[in-house]
């Protein structure tokens, strides 16, 4: 498992990346992008996996929002004075400190709160292709995952909610891996923890 500190250096480096991204095409939201759907909060609790992947429990336990060096400066740099509220939950192994599931939902508030997601959405989107991100069809508004070895990530967009899960497999998963195509391989396994986030927006 990575430390606490690689982690939000490797996370300042994606949303660093993101922001230069999104200069170029994304800091306006262009018309039509946005999905009518307003969300206004989460379901109370974490909601429970139905198909928890890697030995994870169901049962997830809220945490402590945390953001990483840089983030809140990339944030105010692609979507600037976007206000949301932030909901994260941590999912384990029993007995484990890995495998692990952080389960992030932001709810961008406001009547350009949907434009913001998408803005938002596109520019970490442009980040991962760049570091070999793909798009996940059929997960809400929009969807890709990446693998930035050792975690795996996937992100969707629904109407102003933006959604992230980052799973640290752990090694002993890690080295059943396919070496070639690890993300479109593992994808399967993140899609049902996707639809069971989705599906506690209210």
């Amino acid at each position: 498992m990575l430390s606490s500190s690689r982690w939000a250096g490797i996370a300042c480096l994606l949303v660093m990346v993101a922001a230069g991204c999104a200069n170029e095409a994304n800091a306006t939201p262009q018309p039509g992008q946005s999905s009518a759907r307003t969300w206004q909060s989460v379901s109370a609790g974490c909601p429970a996996l139905t198909s928890p992947p890697y030995g994870v429990a169901s049962k997830g336990k809220r945490v402590a929002d945390y953001v990483a060096p840089g983030e809140r400066e990339t944030l105010d740099k692609v979507v600037p004075g976007a206000v949301f509220d932030d909901t994260s939950c941590r999912y384990t192994a029993p007995g484990k400190v890995s495998p692990l599931i952080t389960a992030r939902i932001r709810i961008f508030s406001g009547a350009a709160g949907a434009a913001t997601a998408t803005t938002w959405f596109e520019s970490e989107r442009s980040a991962s292709s760049q570091i070999g991100g793909a798009d996940a069809p059929g997960l809400a508004d929009g969807a890709f995952a990446v693998y930035f070895e050792p975690a795996l990530h996937l992100d969707a967009r629904s109407g102003n909610a933006y959604v992230s899960v980052e799973v640290l497999p752990g090694m002993e998963n890690i080295r059943t891996f396919d070496k070639l195509h690890p993300l479109q391989q593992q994808l399967p396994a993140l899609t049902p923890v996707m639809k069971d986030l989705l599906a506690s927006l209210q």
